[in-house]
């Protein structure tokens, strides 16, 4: 095959791709309402591996889960390493920086974060030590875990008005 017609053949692939991510419009040629399907198809498939990796998170959000994950797919790719666990994973850092995170997930979230490590293209399982935290606001709870490489996850949990009360001193008052 000739070098121009591999190259042709890349960009109608790519395009195809893209189309099928739901990330652009059909590509000449290929019939509208198909790829539209096929790119709705794919859309559930992803949402549901996720839904099926993190029980919890499709627990918490309930009817909004399907609207939620669709804002973030529209945005996201699907990550390269990790599978629906690193695409969950980085579906949970969207909710958190949209401020909707359900806490059911923080502990979930705490124990994929001690055994991978978070990259552009997903997750890899982590080497050596870790150390992450979280807070339960709703339990008023700090939980430290920490991995090392004999022990492969293990947390605390602190009430967090251990140690934390601001502290009142009484004015000095001085004899005259």
């Amino acid at each position: 095959m000739p070098v121009d017609a591999r190259a042709r053949l890349a960009e109608a692939q790519a395009a195809l791709v893209t189309a099928l991510a739901g990330h652009a419009a059909a590509p000449p040629g290929f019939d509208v309402d198909r790829i539209h399907a096929a790119a709705a198809s794919l859309a559930n498939k992803r949402r549901r591996a996720v839904a099926r990796a993190w029980p919890v998170l499709a627990e918490s959000l309930g009817d909004r889960f399907a609207e939620r994950f669709e804002g973030y797919a529209q945005s996201a790719p699907l990550p390269r390493l990790g599978g629906p666990l690193a695409d969950g994973r980085a579906f949970l850092r969207w909710l958190e920086a949209m401020g909707e995170m359900p806490e059911a997930c923080r502990l979930p979230a705490l124990a994929v974060d001690l055994r991978y490590r978070s990259v552009a293209t997903g997750l890899v399982p982590r080497r050596g030590f870790a150390f992450k935290t979280t807070v339960l606001s709703t339990q008023r709870r700090l939980i430290v875990g920490l991995r090392l490489p004999w022990l492969d996850g293990h947390w605390v949990s602190l009430p967090l008005s251990w140690g934390l009360r601001p502290v009142h001193t009484p004015p000095r008052t001085v004899p005259p």
